[in-house]
C-alpha cells in the first residue's frame, strides 16, 4: 500500500489519495484484527497495530486514511498516533462515508491494472475523490 501510494502521489501529485486502513487483507485468517488462542478477535490489542497501519499511510503521502476495520476506539486512537507524528492536517474518514461510495469497486481492482489507467489519465480519475487500493 505505501509504496502504491508514494508511486501515485509521485505521478499525480495532485491526486487526493484515501487509504483504507484495516487489517483484514494481511491476516492470514481474513479478520479485521489480531486473534486469541481460541481465534476471537481481539479489540485492543489490534489498535495499536492500526494506528501503525494508518500513520505508514499517512506518511507514505496519503491525503486521508479511511478505517473500515472493526475495531471499538479505531478512530481516536488513529487519531491520537497522527497527531503524535505531527500528522495533524490528515483527517480520519468516517466508515459511515467510506463504504457507500460510488468508486469503490476499485478496491477489487489489482494494483498493476488499476495505476497504469490512472497514470496514463489522470484527467479522467480526477472527479474520484479517492482510490482504495
Amino acid at each position: 500500500m505505501q509504496q502504491a501510494v508514494r508511486r501515485l502521489k509521485k505521478r499525480c501529485p495532485q491526486l487526493c489519495v484515501i487509504t483504507d486502513v484495516c487489517l483484514c487483507e494481511y491476516m492470514s485468517h481474513g479478520h479485521c484484527g489480531i486473534l486469541d488462542s481460541e481465534g476471537y478477535v481481539q479489540n485492543d490489542p489490534t489498535l495499536p497495530l492500526l494506528t501503525q497501519t494508518a500513520v505508514s499511510h499517512a506518511l507514505a503521502g496519503a491525503d486521508m486514511v479511511a478505517p473500515s476495520d472493526m475495531m471499538d476506539g479505531r478512530v481516536a486512537a488513529i487519531r491520537k498516533g497522527l497527531d503524535e507524528q505531527g500528522l495533524t492536517d490528515i483527517p480520519v474518514l468516517s466508515y459511515a462515508v467510506n463504504m457507500p461510495l460510488p468508486f469503490m469497486v476499485l478496491s477489487v481492482m489489482p494494483l498493476n491494472l488499476l495505476l497504469p489507467t490512472v497514470i496514463a489519465n489522470p484527467i479522467r480519475w480526477m472527479p474520484v475523490m479517492a482510490v482504495r487500493l
